[in-house]
């Protein structure tokens, strides 16, 4: 079930899952003409340059404040009353080819395992460091300790292709919201930052993250691409279903894993 755990970042009982606002090809007064078309390519290969130069977010609220004013002018989507614009970009295309992503680093859902979590505390215990929580790996899906009415394994979200997230209250036969699991989540510094009180100088060497190349590196957890041997990994980036736009999970919601794989890209 979706867990509990009070982070900043989880999904509450109002929100709805980060998927991208463009809307269809279809919708809209004219539906995307040339010159939208147009806009659309200029925006996206704009973005992606500035993505690298600048950083995800910012590049992305500085879009922000561009589109709002030059391409809602030559988009036909975007025009008339009542329309919403907010700025989005394409993920990585080699993990997830037509996902896009909103003010996040790479990919518009980060799915944690709270069994995870408690394993990796556990490790800083017999370490004699303090445990950390959830925030500091900014999840916005944390999985309880339930998946499938069952138990769920620490490091289980590994092998996980593809979940669904259902109501609680939904009849047996509603289809769930869908979450591929594509890539999972190298880690930096920031995760040796406490939210509440942000030490002057971040360091490497300082917990979790020490613990995390330890046990969690490329090579330990069976990630075969080279240049990730050494890098250390906590939860995992995920899509949604673009076709389910503007349906919400909450707290307490059944998760199941309906596809399993092994993901060993080299």
């Amino acid at each position: 079930s979706l867990s509990e755990t009070e982070t900043t970042s989880s999904l509450s009982e109002t929100e709805t899952p980060p998927v991208s606002r463009r809307p269809s090809r279809s919708s809209g007064a004219s539906g995307a003409s040339g010159r939208g078309r147009f806009a659309a390519a200029v925006r996206d290969g704009a973005r992606d340059v500035a993505v690298r130069l600048m950083g995800a977010t910012f590049a992305t609220r500085v879009a922000g404040l561009v589109e709002s004013r030059v391409v809602k002018r030559f988009d036909p989507r975007f025009t008339g009353p009542g329309s919403r614009h907010a700025p989005v970009r394409a993920a990585e295309r080699r993990y997830a080819k037509d996902a896009r992503a909103c003010f996040s680093d790479g990919f518009p859902i980060l799915v944690a395992n709270q069994t995870s979590l408690d394993a990796l505390n556990e490790q800083l215990r017999l370490k004699g460091a303090s445990p950390v929580p959830m925030n500091r790996f900014r999840p916005n899906v944390v999985l309880g300790d339930a998946v499938g009415g069952g138990r769920v394994d620490a490091w289980a979200e590994d092998t996980w292709g593809r979940i669904t997230v259902t109501r609680k209250n939904a009849p047996p036969s509603a289809p769930g919201v869908g979450l591929d699991l594509v890539k999972p989540c190298s880690r930096c510094v920031m995760v040796t930052v406490a939210q509440e009180n942000p030490p002057s100088k971040p360091s490497v060497s300082n917990e979790p993250l020490a613990t995390l190349n330890e046990k969690r590196s490329g090579s330990k957890c069976g990630f075969e691409r080279e240049d990730w041997r050494e890098t250390p990994f906590f939860a995992w980036n995920a899509v949604s279903d673009p076709a389910r736009f503007g349906e919400s999970v909450a707290v307490g919601d059944r998760v199941d894993v309906v596809r399993t794989r092994t993901f060993t890209e080299k």
